[in-house]
């Protein structure tokens, strides 16, 4: 189940940044789509203002104005030659796709330039038979280039529009992929949040219980003081010192304990025993350590610097301890 839930975010995470790369690749798609239309249309709308330019280039040569030169009707029919037979021999050109198939007149076009190739070597100013041949051969091809003109100014704006709309479409797309990242990244942070909640308690778990293996091993089970194992290691642990001061220690065992337990039983014993723990506890209370060194023997282990009057009181005191009665079945037990 655990594992689930982290697949599923991934999943979802896998789900955003696909859905991301597709509205990208659309909206490249779409751009370049654009690009490549739009120099394909203006070609075609160019296509126009050539024609218009070398008619009236022709003209003007042919009438004698000076603003026009028999290299700028060469120059003007081979620009518009070039655009024509360019466009006859690209069958895939996307204007011309877009258009619905306008190949067979573009093709006529070019056949009819050919036609008049010879007139407008030839031409010379003051010769309106020419000028009437080449003009009543290509204007006739006006309203078609118009009218492909006008289809390919629509289809800029029809591809312009499509092209906002995409647009349009991938922002709001990206909107929502922003929206469900942050609502993932805000999933995925309280999960990540709540995992490390647990692992903490984990943690705590774990020391308490090393704490309290720690403690069960070190401590007497009948008892509850600290067993000869911690006491050993206690008294290693203060010889190791390099102290001037010498430390101290006390040790107690329970005279006629055993007539006792033998007498009135092992609980009668172990309920001594416990009230003999209590008061050797209550003798090392913030000076020492107690212990309870097996069976009937009990050990106070005192600090360094304890003063000389301090710890012969201290030493008395399991003596006078022991000489106190301790309830026992309704009777009065006293070990010394």
């Amino acid at each position: 189940m655990e594992r689930l839930k982290y697949i599923l975010v991934i999943v979802a995470f896998a789900t955003v940044f696909i859905a991301a790369r597709a509205d990208l690749n659309e909206i490249r798609s779409a751009t370049d789509d654009r690009l490549a239309t739009r120099s394909n249309l203006e070609d075609v709308t160019r296509l126009e203002t050539e024609t218009h330019r070398f008619l009236d280039v022709v003209s003007r040569y042919t009438s004698g104005s000076s603003v026009a030169t028999r290299q700028d009707v060469r120059d003007a029919f081979i620009g518009l030659s070039s655009h024509v037979d360019l466009m006859s021999q690209e069958p895939g050109n996307r204007a011309l796709e877009l258009m619905k198939d306008k190949s067979a007149p573009v093709n006529a076009f070019a056949a009819i330039l050919d036609s008049i190739a010879d007139d407008i070597a030839n031409l010379q100013v003051g010769e309106p038979e020419r000028l009437r041949r080449i003009t009543s051969a290509v204007e006739p091809m006006l309203p078609f280039v118009r009218d492909l003109s006008l289809q390919a100014a629509n289809t800029r704006v029809e591809r312009a529009i499509h092209f906002l709309q995409t647009q349009k479409a991938a922002a709001e797309s990206a909107g929502r992929l922003q929206l469900e990242c942050l609502l993932i990244g805000i999933i995925a942070m309280v999960m990540i949040a709540l995992e490390l909640a647990k692992v903490r308690k984990l943690n705590i778990e774990l020391h308490q219980r090393e704490v309290k293996i720690r403690d069960l091993a070190t401590s007497d089970s009948l008892t509850g003081l600290r067993n000869r194992r911690y006491f050993d290691e206690h008294l290693a642990m203060l010889a190791s010192q390099q102290h001037d001061e010498p430390w101290h220690l006390l040790l107690v065992d329970l005279d006629g304990f055993k007539q006792i337990n033998d007498t009135f039983g092992h609980h009668a014993g172990d309920h001594l025993l416990q009230v003999a723990a209590e008061r050797m506890r209550h003798i090392a209370a913030g000076a020492g350590l107690a212990a309870r060194l097996g069976g009937d023997e009990f050990a106070i282990a005192l600090p360094r610097g304890l003063p000389r009057l301090e710890y012969h009181a201290t030493s008395r005191r399991p003596l006078r301890a022991g000489g106190r009665p301790a309830p026992l079945q309704g009777r009065n037990a006293i070990t010394r």
